[in-house]
């Protein structure tokens, strides 16, 4: 038995099949809930005309004309990523825990061979707050070993310090490039981390340097002589820990 679908909803399937794949994406509903300023008036803005009623056809071929934006905008940034502000479109990814979901669904739309691209300095923007503790936290402990850093490390750590959104994404992508030579690619993700973590204490590990050997040993002689509402016995040993893995 076949189901005869009125003419009505008929129309509305070119656009439903057009839509629905990305129906799930973030970066779409983002778009989507911006003002639509880009799309062209149909009538006179000086003649007060009583508004149509909200139809499911008008809704549908709104949507339809929205995402022609959208695939324009995604199409505009893979052709000139280079020479485009990364503000022009880092702020339709605002939450880096989608940024490779939302990839894979708009696969379709990108250029394959600039996807790793947006997807590395998108990964560099959102993760730029870690990037600046950890040069932080290098500097910091070859300073505590006296090595002195040299003028190319000192340039990576500015160039990282000065990205913006007003930076284009080949000022990125040639900062994240060199951030991975020289770091991502030679060292394990926990060393960075704990390099980090090194500028992120910095008030504890001034504290622990400064702690004679003698100090320590002394702690440790009286932790079970300290009153415990004051401070704990494992936080006295963690802090000896720390000191004896720190020097």
């Amino acid at each position: 038995r076949t189901v005869a679908i009125p003419n009505e909803i008929d129309q509305f399937v070119p656009i439903a099949k057009r839509l629905h794949p990305y129906s799930k994406s973030t970066v779409w509903h983002l778009f989507r809930q911006q003002p639509l300023t880009l799309l062209p008036s149909a009538t006179d803005t000086n003649v007060k005309e009583t508004p149509d009623p909200i139809t499911c056809h008008g809704l549908l071929t709104q949507a339809d004309k929205t995402f022609d934006l959208f695939a324009a905008q995604l199409n505009d940034t893979c052709t000139n990523w280079k020479t485009l502000s990364v503000s022009s479109w880092i702020h339709l990814f605002p939450d880096k825990r989608y940024i490779d979901y939302d990839l894979g669904i708009l696969e379709p739309l990108l250029d394959a061979v600039v996807t790793p691209i947006l997807k590395q300095i998108l990964d560099f923007w959102t993760g730029r707050e870690n990037l600046m503790c950890l040069c932080q936290g290098i500097v910091s402990l070859l300073t505590y070993l006296k090595v002195p850093i040299d003028d190319e490390t000192h340039l990576l750590f500015d160039s990282i310090e000065q990205l913006d959104k007003t930076k284009t994404g080949d000022d990125f992508y040639k900062v994240c490039e060199n951030f991975s030579k020289n770091y991502s690619n030679k060292y394990l993700p926990q060393i960075l981390n704990l390099i980090g973590r090194y500028k992120a204490s910095d008030e504890l590990i001034t504290f622990l340097h400064s702690l004679a050997a003698t100090d320590a040993d002394n702690l440790l002689e009286a932790v079970n002589d300290w009153d415990e509402t004051l401070i704990s016995t494992k936080t006295v040993l963690d802090l000896v820990l720390i000191k004896t893995f720190l020097d």
